[in-house]
C-alpha cells in the first residue's frame, strides 16, 4: 500500500513532467511562429518586386 506521502510525491512527479511537455510544447509554438515570421520578412521585398513588375506589366499594355 502506498503511503499519502508516496501517493502525494508520484503526483508531484506526474505534475512535473507534465509542466516539462507543456513548456516544450510551448517553446516548439513559439519557434515555430519566430521563424514563420522571419521567413515572411525575408520574402516581403521579392514578393514586392514582383507586384512592382506586374504593375508596370499592366501600365505599359494599357499604353498600347
Amino acid at each position: 500500500m502506498s503511503t499519502i506521502n508516496e501517493q502525494r510525491r508520484e503526483r508531484q512527479e506526474e505534475t512535473k513532467k507534465i509542466t516539462s511537455v507543456n513548456s516544450a510544447f510551448d517553446q516548439t509554438k513559439e519557434n515555430i511562429r519566430r521563424r514563420t515570421i522571419d521567413e515572411a520578412r525575408k520574402d516581403t521585398p521579392s514578393y514586392n518586386q514582383m507586384i512592382d513588375e506586374y504593375q508596370e506589366q499592366t501600365t505599359q499594355q494599357r499604353r498600347f
